[in-house]
């Protein structure tokens, strides 16, 4: 297993097949969902139109029938839409050399139990993207409803670096991803990257959970729900 301070100069681990095949078995059900969509002429009304990225780094799993193509617009209404849909608020670290970078990140999911498998879809044109297009390793830290400040913090345009986000609040460096970690969440995960896939303007990353770091088991979840952060009743 890789070490933070051997995290560059290894060779990249070989994953176990069943991983894999696992991976490959997601891209698959990806590919098969986007070759369903109907590239029908724009609906009436207002459209959000989806622009296309720019041209992945080097080392992107490109998946075939996701790119963004001209005329394929969303549905009117479905970015204000997606507001609607109460999702878990996460914390993804990553840790470059002497760099420490975080985001907040609610398209957070759970993809598979053997193997392991999670996935985090990131702004394609982000620094965050740029970084796990080349780097493996990452944290991703499930944050409690106490924690709101950190999600703002790290959601905050031309925001600095992780360590000074983190000064004030209690934190530790992960053992296996190098990434910093905050204490008094739900859980972390420590994961190495297995496949990424472009998707429209996002990039979704499939990581392998490699360690589950137990937190706050009696606390209440961070909840993002239309533009907010509201408590559980």
């Amino acid at each position: 297993m890789r070490t933070p301070g051997d995290r560059s100069a290894a060779a990249p681990r070989q994953l176990d097949f069943s991983v894999k095949e696992q991976t490959l078995h997601c891209e698959k059900n990806l590919r098969g969902f986007a070759a369903k969509s109907p590239k029908a002429a724009p609906p009436t009304g207002r459209s959000i139109h989806m622009t296309a990225p720019a041209d992945p780094p080097a080392g992107f799993e490109s998946a075939p029938g996701f790119e963004s193509a001209p005329g394929f617009e969303s549905a009117p209404g479905f970015e204000s839409a997606l507001s609607s849909i109460a999702a878990a608020v996460t914390l993804v670290t990553i840790a470059d050399g002497r760099d420490d970078i975080g985001v907040t990140v609610s398209a957070f999911c759970p993809v598979s139990v053997h193997p392991p498998l999670i996935l985090i879809s990131l702004i394609a044109d982000s620094y965050p993207a740029e970084l796990l297009g080349r780097l493996d390793l990452f944290a991703v830290t499930v944050l409690a409803s106490g924690q709101r400040m950190l999600a703002g913090r790290f959601a905050a345009a031309g925001r600095p670096g992780a360590r000074l986000l983190l000064e004030d609040v209690p934190h530790h460096r992960g053992v296996l991803s190098g990434a910093l970690i905050p204490d008094d969440a739900l859980l972390a995960m420590e994961c190495e990257t297995v496949s990424r896939v472009p998707a429209g303007d996002h990039l979704l990353v499939i990581g392998h959970a490699q360690s589950v770091l137990p937190g706050n088991e009696s606390g209440d979840p961070l909840i993002r729900f239309r533009g907010r952060y509201p408590a559980l009743a």
